[in-house]
């Protein structure tokens, strides 16, 4: 996980460094609906997903992670990748502020519609917490 969030060591099954999910898969909501491996990549837990390829996290590498500005720099950067496809934009990183995007109707009947979706969330809170950023 911490290799990962490196930028050192690509996800599987889809062969990605995180910095190309990042940049690759920023608005494709096709894909990021379709595919299910990644998440437990960009938000690992103390608890394994679907995708038995990726690893739980320890806690020493989340007590790494909290140090490693780049590698919060990049956490940050998968929570906006995933809030923009709920239909949210992070406006204040600090406080976790968030407001509605211009696309969000679309975005949150997605949401609402496919639940799944509210179990990804979960993953995804739990992580920041996991990270210090609760």
């Amino acid at each position: 996980n911490l290799r990962f969030y490196r930028n050192t060591l690509r996800c599987q099954p889809d062969n990605k460094l995180i910095d190309e999910i990042h940049t690759e898969w920023v608005t494709d909501y096709a894909r990021l609906e379709s595919k299910h491996g990644f998440i437990q990549w960009l938000f690992p837990i103390h608890e394994m997903g679907v995708n038995d390829e990726a690893q739980i996290l320890q806690r020493h590498e989340a007590a790494s992670m909290r140090g490693d500005g780049a590698v919060i720099a990049r956490v940050r950067k998968s929570y906006e990748l995933m809030l923009g496809f709920y239909g949210a934009v992070l406006q204040d990183f600090d406080t976790g502020t968030l407001r509605r995007a211009e696309n969000y109707k679309e975005r949150f009947s997605n949401l609402d519609s496919r639940r799944h979706n509210h179990l990804r969330i979960t993953r995804i809170l739990k992580f920041l917490g996991e990270v210090g950023l609760e």
